[in-house]
């Protein structure tokens, strides 16, 4: 039986273990995409004041490109839940054996997320996609070359977008900005020193 559980037209699969955080990373990033959905009205309320339409059309095309490329290039989760699913059924091993250290990577980045958003009620998704993706690619020099899309991207005018808009609103939106800085630290710390069970 054939895959077609989100599994992208043209995969950008990895080969070094870099690699696959990356790509761990970049299917995270994926799943955090329905968030923005569903936050959708919390990133109007951000950007209500009319100057800041342009922004926030702006930022709405970044994420609407992000997530072209993503489907293109990019397992989804339910990927990962029909391997899980036939492996216990005794179906698929030597694929699940190929794919286990990309779901245990994507779980560790699933469980920082849980962890840490515990006790907290507001966030934003869309902000936290930017930040981690600017703080792994950018700042910790993992390599885009793989994942070439991501060239396009000048992460620090979109985030800047958000610390402007946050910083001159009011102090709970300030502290949500703060808040996926320390929340992107987290999640890229963990996943550096994530290693595979044998």
């Amino acid at each position: 039986m054939s895959i077609r559980y989100s599994f992208p037209k043209k995969r950008l699969k990895p080969l070094l273990l870099r690699e696959i955080k990356s790509e761990a990373l970049l299917v995270f990033c994926r799943r955090l995409l329905v968030f923005t959905k569903l936050n959708k009205e919390n990133a109007k309320d951000l950007f209500s004041s009319s100057e800041l339409q342009k922004e926030a059309l702006f930022v709405e095309q970044k994420i609407e490109k992000l997530t072209f490329y993503f489907e293109l290039h990019i397992v989804g989760v339910d990927y990962f839940e029909h391997i899980v699913k036939n492996y216990k059924e005794g179906k698929n091993k030597k694929l699940f054996r190929q794919e286990k250290p990309l779901i245990y990577y994507y779980d560790e980045l699933i469980l920082g997320l849980e962890n840490y958003m515990e006790n907290k009620t507001t966030w934003i998704p869309e902000l936290l996609i930017f930040i981690i993706l600017s703080q792994w690619f950018v700042e910790e020099n993992n390599s885009m070359k793989l994942y070439y899309f991501l060239q396009e991207y000048d992460f620090n005018s979109i985030i800047g977008m958000y610390e402007k808009i946050s910083f001159g609103n009011n102090t709970e939106s300030k502290e949500t900005v703060l808040d996926m800085y320390r929340l992107s630290d987290a999640l890229v710390k963990r996943l550096q020193t994530a290693k595979l069970p044998l």
